[in-house]
């Protein structure tokens, strides 16, 4: 094949190569289509996460993390001390503290902390789906590590007085130990949940409603609403009565372990059975009368307040009540005071007055959008 050959065939493939292949402004939208194309199917649609939700999540993760640990730590301590303890270890004591039922190791384990677990996957999940407010986060990420820590000091005490016994049955259980777990318990829980971060602030951008009704004040005038509400004496007379019961029990028979849901029922029922409501220029704070449970709800984010009528049997009991996005401080049936904040958030409090509450907090509310 001579030279001219050879270049002739190599100038028509050229040729025809150069025909096929776009120009080099196809070329740059080919590219850009490519690049389209594969940025449409990298791409995934990505769910918006409201603060509350990250809040939530990130309690929901410490509250698993150190309920695994204290429950994970009360078996490492029971498997390392096997070989000192009795077959079968005593797993129920009478009121005298003297064992009456027998069981494997094993078997006491699996008895003493599951309820821990429980109740930890309880509050955990709780904490996670519905803890939209800061209360309610600390509530549940109490309750996920109070009760492991009670059922870890419950089976280091059943455990310890068996250690070195050849029988079990000369095991010794102090009753009155049980009170002391239980305040440890509520103590640590109590304790973490405090250490949880506020809510975040969510002003609210939105005017108020034109309805909405307002208190006329002058612009630098102002002006408070205090109200004061508590649950029905028939339910104080109901709780009152099983308290002197339970305490003329322990009185006669000399029973400890009564002493603890004696002092359960007196401090539930002293501390979320009164309330004061208080309305001023920085929003409403509501507040139980020994400081706790408490919410205060600022003035920035305040969508509109209004007047509502609730009833116990639709919030579940009276008391410091919870429905999804809504917190209700229920005392009685009728006249309630309801407001709507930002974050799909709602507050409703049973109380006397309640339109002068609503119309005095819209007032404050518009002023803290100027």
């Amino acid at each position: 094949m001579t030279d001219a050959m050879v270049e002739a065939m190599t100038g028509t493939m050229t040729d025809m190569l150069t025909d096929a292949l776009p120009t080099d402004t196809s070329n740059e939208v080919g590219a850009n289509r490519l690049h389209t194309g594969l940025s449409r199917v990298g791409t995934r649609p990505v769910a918006s996460i409201e603060p509350w939700q990250r809040q939530a999540r990130q309690a929901a993760r410490i509250a698993a993390a150190v309920a695994s640990g204290v429950l994970g730590f009360g078996w490492l301590l029971a498997e390392l001390w096997r070989s000192d303890l009795p077959v079968p270890v005593a797993t129920n004591f009478d009121l005298s503290g003297t064992p009456n039922h027998y069981e494997s190791l094993n078997t006491l384990l699996v008895v003493a902390l599951l309820p821990g677990l429980v109740f930890a996957v309880l509050g955990v999940v709780l904490c996670w789906k519905f803890g939209r407010m800061a209360h309610i986060r600390r509530i549940m990420f109490a309750v996920a590590i109070s009760f492991p820590v009670f059922c870890l000091l419950l089976l280091l005490v059943v455990l310890a007085g068996q250690r070195g016994l050849a029988d079990a049955g000369y095991a010794q259980f102090p009753t009155w130990i049980i009170g002391v777990n239980v305040a440890a318990a509520a103590a640590v829980g109590l304790g973490a949940a405090l250490l949880l971060p506020a809510d975040l602030p969510q002003a609210a951008l939105t005017p108020l409603p034109t309805g909405a009704s307002r208190v006329e004040l002058a612009p630098s005038e102002r002006a408070g609403w205090v109200e004061r509400t508590r649950i029905s004496q028939w339910y104080l007379l109901i709780t009152g009565a099983i308290v002197v019961v339970l305490v003329a029990l322990w009185a006669v028979n000399g029973w400890w372990a009564l002493l603890i849901p004696i002092t359960l029922i007196v401090c539930t029922v002293v501390g979320t059975a009164f309330y004061s409501v208080r309305v001023d220029a920085r929003g409403v704070l509501v507040r139980g009368v020994m400081g706790w449970p408490r919410v205060i709800v600022p003035a920035s984010e305040i969508l509109h307040a209004t007047t509502d009528s609730a009833h116990p049997l639709d919030w579940g009991g009276l008391g410091w009540r919870g429905m999804g996005h809504e917190v209700g401080v229920i005392t009685s049936a009728g006249e309630a005071l309801r407001i709507e904040r930002t974050g799909s958030r709602a507050l409703v409090i049973t109380v006397n007055d309640a339109a002068t509450g609503a119309a005095l907090l819209n007032t404050m509310a518009e002023r803290a959008r100027t």
